[in-house]
Order: structure tokens, then C-alpha cells, then sequence
């Protein structure tokens, strides 16, 4: 009867023994884990050139790019310069501050069906500065492209 009671509580022991270098087993195993990933997120960003901080210099510039197209007719259209470059700056929601360039161009002048002067010109058609062209003047109306670029 000692003999099975001492096999017993030997086998607990031995049981309990395991169980704790088990526990111990799967902490150096995440442990290690941890650590080869924690080296490896350091290289990335190492690599990637995230790990300098970013300074209160460095500014994030995005750029969009609208084209638009509009055909104007008629003599008011003679007094349009070539090119007319504008810039605005404001603050947005974010707290952003924003530069919004306009460039107005003439893309080509040409005579249409009629015999009248026929202009094509790239810009904003609400922020064309000649007063006297009102809207039935303008032929057709296209958004030719939008392009996105983030540079940094």
C-alpha cells in the first residue's frame, strides 16, 4: 500500500515538474518570437527610413492635378492672354495650409464654322478674369483627366 501511495505522489511530482518546464518552454518560445519580430520591424523601418522621426521641418506636400477644357466663341475671347498664372492659399478643415495654383492657357485659336474666332482654353472656366464672357458663350465643357500625386 506505501508502495502505491509513494508511486503516486511521485507521479504528481513529476507531473507538476513538467508542467512548470512546459510553462517555461512556451515563455522562451514567445519570448523569442517576440524578439525576431521586434528585429525584423526594426529593419523595416530601418530600410523604409522611418526610424530618424519625423521634425516639425519636414513638410507633406499632395498635389492633385484638375484639367479642364473649355472652347470659348466669339470676339470677347480676342482679349485672353496666352497664359495667366494665379495661386490662392488658404487653411482647410484639417488645419492644412493649402496653395490652390491656377494656370489659364490658350491651347489654340482658330477660326470656327461660322467664320468667328474659335479659342480653346485650359483653366478654371469660373475664374477666367474677362467680365464680359457670360456663360452662353461657352461651347462644351470637359474634365479631361484627374491625377493624384503624394510626394514627400
Amino acid at each position: 500500500m506505501w508502495a502505491l501511495v509513494t508511486e503516486l505522489l511521485f507521479s504528481f511530482v513529476l507531473l507538476a515538474f513538467m508542467v512548470i518546464s512546459c510553462q517555461n518552454v512556451l515563455h522562451i518560445a514567445s519570448s523569442s518570437v517576440r524578439s525576431v519580430l521586434a528585429y525584423i520591424h526594426t529593419q523595416l523601418d530601418r530600410e523604409l527610413g522611418e526610424n530618424e522621426g519625423v521634425s516639425d521641418e519636414e513638410e507633406n506636400v499632395t498635389t492633385r492635378v484638375v484639367r479642364r477644357r473649355v472652347i470659348l466663341k466669339g470676339d470677347e475671347a480676342e482679349d485672353l492672354h496666352g497664359e495667366q498664372v494665379s495661386e490662392e492659399q488658404f487653411t482647410d478643415e484639417h488645419g492644412n495650409i493649402v496653395t490652390k495654383k491656377i494656370v489659364r492657357k490658350v491651347v489654340r485659336r482658330g477660326k470656327g464654322e461660322e467664320g468667328v474666332q474659335e479659342l480653346l482654353i485650359e483653366g478654371l472656366p469660373q475664374e477666367i478674369s474677362e467680365p464680359d464672357v457670360d456663360g452662353e458663350q461657352y461651347m462644351s465643357y470637359a474634365v479631361l483627366g484627374r491625377d493624384s500625386k503624394v510626394g514627400f
